[in-house]
């Protein structure tokens, strides 16, 4: 997929993980609104293009992480024997580095923020936004998922830890049967590993170690993680997700995407102005007026 004007930055290390930015690099201004999008399963930053490209348009500094082992970003060996606990802690490097920052986590993507939240400094997450999250221990995908995405022909990758590649009649699942935005980037090979672990509940939440607010979003459409299973998610947190007209992948549906990131936009910032004002009347609070 094309990507015009937007600029690819890399965290900075000697095996630095990469962006793909609508800026350079990062402002350094603590009072700007800045987003990173956290992608999912047999994705990469650059699915996220048609936000960003919205972003972009719209003046908003926004950055799609790269996880280890694809476009670019930090190499592996083998990306099918990549653990999911290493994708956490490339988050939690992208989360450093950018914040104070709102991240906005899609799929697996949704699940790995969840997870990297109570392992942030304190005030590195300003928000969390969650799309059409996998599920954590405790919480299954229903048989249809499963038997889509986790078939006989797959357990050779999963349980090789070998690179885990999607069939093409498993695609039109994964987008839930929606149309898809023009010049759609391909899916590329994921860790059958990190799908094994995926699948066993090895991925633990720990929602009382979460300070800062968490968005949950279900699509109506999701066929891989429906509504009902975003609601046991969010109720770990005592929340309710919204439910929106989209499926699993809204960042990249054709008829939808532009609608679902001025959602989740409209979100974010006006819960910064009712935090702003917040800290305005805390601040007044303390000051003493005299004759």
């Amino acid at each position: 997929m094309k990507t015009p004007n937007l600029h690819t930055w890399f965290l900075p290390g000697k095996s630095p993980l990469a962006c793909l930015s609508t800026v350079p690099q990062p402002s350094t201004d603590p009072n700007k609104l800045r987003l990173l999008f956290v992608h999912g399963m047999w994705q990469t930053g650059i699915h996220y293009t048609p936000w960003l490209t919205l972003c972009q348009r719209s003046d908003i500094e926004a950055h799609a992480l790269h996880f280890r082992g694809r476009e670019g970003s930090r190499p592996v060996e083998n990306i099918g024997a990549v653990p999911l606990h290493e994708f956490v802690a490339d988050l939690l490097e992208a989360i450093a580095c950018l914040a104070p920052v709102s991240v906005v986590g899609s799929s697996l993507g949704g699940l790995i923020t969840l997870a990297a939240l109570p392992k942030a400094k304190t005030g590195q997450v300003e928000s969390a936004t969650i799309l059409c999250s996998s599920p954590p221990r405790g919480i299954s995908l229903p048989f249809a998922s499963k038997w889509r995405l986790l078939r006989l022909s797959y357990l050779s990758a999963m349980y090789g830890s070998k690179p885990f590649v999607l069939k093409k009649k498993d695609l039109s699942f994964l987008a839930s049967g929606r149309e898809l935005v023009e010049e759609a980037p391909p899916f590329v090979p994921e860790s059958g590993r990190a799908i094994r672990e995926l699948d066993q509940g090895e991925l633990k939440l720990h929602p009382c170690g979460t300070t800062c607010r968490i968005r949950f979003f279900a699509g109506c459409h999701d066929r891989v993680v429906p509504p009902s299973v975003q609601m046991k998610i969010a109720a770990l947190y005592g929340a309710s997700p919204t439910v929106l007209q989209t499926g699993h992948m809204a960042h990249l549906e054709r008829d939808t995407h532009e609608s679902t990131l001025r959602t989740v936009i409209d979100r974010i910032q006006g819960s910064r102005r009712k935090r702003r004002r917040t800290r305005f009347s805390s601040e007044l609070s303390g000051v003493q007026v005299t004759a």
